[in-house]
């Protein structure tokens, strides 16, 4: 692996990106809530539980297979498949979306800046498989912050959320072309024929059950949502929307953790073996869940004042409420780590099956736990069922591969 200061340095900057996309998307609810109505927060979260699943689907986890894939196509390939999906997920999106007009203006923008960011996302591949992490944390930056501002500017001569995400999907367009074009004014961009079938075959059987899994997780993070539309109230959504957000930034601070590693760790494995990589994720183990202690109890202790403090007295939630999002902090590390090593391991099947099982144990659970009424302990007792299944299923593989290459 990497040498200690060019790990530290990757980990930077790709948590400056992490960083900057989370805190912006927060900041921007924060606005939506002091500047518009609880409804608008509630139908934003909406849309996103709908479209999230279809997107990551389509994806197929792209990036990550062109970082850990054994058999190499061109970028090109990779290219032509997310703009593909990317129209394809777009499409999918706009017919849900036609079954509920009060989501109908607010859903498609959604849907729509998604698009433009998932195709976005793809040409940040090459860029980091050449370690240029800080070209890709600056057109993060950019995009996220920029797109922040003029939403909020919007928002407050507005008061209009459509009108908002209509000014972000503008930015993301914009972010998109340039990102395409950091990659080839750096030789990173499409090389090679793109139109060979049998490396569009290998990357869609390594992509698929990847993508499946990745949206069977993200089922299981709005899963709660759908339930809450169904059985809760509007502002039930947006209070737990808040408190989703907690767990949003624990997942995409360990993502770029995880970001930087996936690229070494598939080297580590395929040079040393899985063991060897296997070791190395451990060693790093455990500064990271001290962090995430520490973090799982400031929540606990800070999070029922700070929600009311930043939100409004509409959002207040108890320390009942919070307890089981701060219990779910303490599973993310070990979801991360597992999640990286069943990458190194191409296992893509695997994971498909574990994520599918995580969300059939935590479904159960909900329809369990919505005969009695659901609300946000319930909501938040079913992300920690599902990530606790997660956890056990994903550790269990490791250790059985583990054993079969010591």
């Amino acid at each position: 692996m990497r040498a200690p200061r060019a790990l530290l340095t990757g980990s930077a900057a790709m948590f400056a990106a992490n960083l900057s996309r989370a805190v912006s998307q927060f900041l921007l609810i924060v606005v939506l809530a002091q500047l518009g109505r609880l409804e608008d927060v509630a139908y934003y979260t909406l849309a996103v539980a709908v479209t999230t699943p279809l997107f990551t689907v389509a994806e197929m986890s792209l990036r990550n297979v062109y970082l850990t894939l054994q058999h190499r196509a061109s970028t090109n390939t990779y290219y032509g498949i997310r703009a593909v999906a990317a129209i394809t997920a777009l499409a999918a999106s706009m017919v849900l979306f036609l079954f509920d007009p009060r989501l109908a203006a607010i859903g498609a923008l959604v849907a729509a800046v998604r698009a433009i960011d998932s195709v976005s996302d793809m040409a940040l591949a090459p860029l980091q498989q050449s370690k240029r992490y800080a070209i890709i944390a600056a057109l993060t930056g950019a995009n996220a912050w920029i797109t922040l501002l003029v939403a909020a500017a919007l928002l407050f001569a507005t008061r209009s959320l459509p009108v908002a995400l209509a000014a972000s999907l503008v930015v993301s367009a914009v972010v998109c072309v340039l990102s395409y074009l950091a990659a080839r004014t750096r030789g990173l961009g499409p090389s090679g024929r793109s139109n060979s079938a049998r490396s569009v075959r290998g990357i869609l059987r390594a992509g698929l059950p990847s993508g499946l899994a990745f949206a069977s997780v993200s089922v299981l993070a709005y899963l709660p949502v759908y339930l809450l539309s169904a059985h809760g109230s509007l502002a039930d959504i947006a209070r737990f929307a808040v408190l989703s957000y907690l767990i949003s930034f624990a997942s995409l601070a360990l993502g770029s953790i995880q970001q930087v590693l996936i690229g070494d760790l598939a080297d580590v494995s395929r040079s040393a073996g899985f063991g060897s990589a296997s070791r190395a994720v451990r060693r790093l183990g455990g500064p990271v869940f001290a962090i995430t202690l520490a973090t799982s109890l400031l929540t606990v202790w800070l999070g029922p004042v700070g929600v009311a403090l930043v939100f409004g007295p509409q959002y207040a939630v108890s320390v009942m409420e919070i307890l089981p999002i701060a219990a779910t902090l303490l599973l993310l590390p070990i979801v991360a780590s597992n999640s990286a090593l069943l990458l190194v391991l191409n296992v893509y099947r695997t994971q498909l099956l574990i994520a599918l099982a995580s969300v059939v144990a935590a479904a159960g659970m909900g329809l369990l736990l919505s005969f009695e009424g659901f609300t946000l302990v319930e909501a938040g007792l079913v992300v920690f069922a599902g990530t606790a299944v997660r956890v056990g299923l994903g550790t269990w593989v490791l250790t059985i591969r583990s054993r079969r290459t010591s």
